[in-house]
């Protein structure tokens, strides 16, 4: 967060970088993302609050529909180097002890370089995440009505940990309609409305992981077969409009 802290991650760090970060403190930390994305926010020159909470959100893996069955969870020494640095040029930069470990070492152990030993193992965390996560949708998934389980939004919604900095949050104590629609009263759905609100979360379709293209592009097969016409899988959201507005 060295960088975070003295650039405000303007032009240095990029999409990858953030989202690394995200997954590591909720998904391998345990943590609640809201606080990343606070931190995030006081120190982002391009923060954006619906984009940068969104994210954050999505990669801690609570926003997506509860049929799907996967999480994007971040090994963070592989892809901080494979996907965001492989030439190892931002990490010395920002962490100069390390700037005599061989590239090709920068994502294993660093213990032998004078460096810190990993505060977590991966495998583990990653195994007790996705468990975690496996039980919260399997619950969710058997409920018709989902009312119970979501989260109300407090009376006073000061953001997250900043009740020691009131003057931060002014903003939000003035109802600004514009900016800000008011919440959606959850206390007041009726059977039928409950029943729509849990189209907006649960998917009728199942959604699963990209598969990685291959190097190679394949060789076109020629057949004399007819090919098959493709079916277009549609899956209806209902509206609460009509009963609500």
């Amino acid at each position: 967060m060295r960088c975070l802290l003295a650039t405000g991650g303007w032009k240095e760090l990029n999409f990858r970088s953030r989202a690394i970060y995200s997954s590591f403190l909720s998904n391998l930390l345990g943590m609640d993302w809201r606080y990343g994305a606070l931190h995030f926010m006081q120190h982002l020159l391009d923060g954006d609050c619906a984009i940068n909470h969104y994210q954050w959100a999505m990669q801690a893996g609570v926003t997506h529909c509860v049929d799907k069955s996967w999480t994007r969870i971040y090994n963070p020494g592989e892809a901080a180097i494979a996907r965001c640095d492989p030439q190892g040029k931002f990490i010395k930069r920002w962490l100069p002890e390390l700037a005599e470990v061989p590239i090709e070492k920068l994502a294993g152990n660093l213990q032998n370089y004078g460096y810190s030993s990993p505060m977590l193992d991966y495998r583990q965390a990653r195994q007790q995440r996705v468990k975690q996560l496996e039980r919260q949708r399997s619950a969710f998934r058997e409920q018709e009505n989902v009312l119970p389980y979501l989260a109300r939004m407090p009376k006073l919604p000061i953001p997250f940990a900043m009740s020691d900095a009131d003057e931060q949050a002014d903003w939000i104590s003035n109802p600004n309609p514009p900016l800000f629609a008011a919440a959606l009263d959850l206390n007041s759905l009726d059977n039928q409305q409950a029943v729509n609100l849990r189209t907006w979360l649960v998917a009728h379709v199942e959604i699963k992981p990209h598969k990685q293209s291959s190097l190679k592009p394949k060789a076109e097969k020629t057949s004399n077969k007819k090919a098959k016409p493709k079916t277009e899988v549609k899956a209806a959201q209902l509206s609460l409009s009509e009963t609500l507005f």
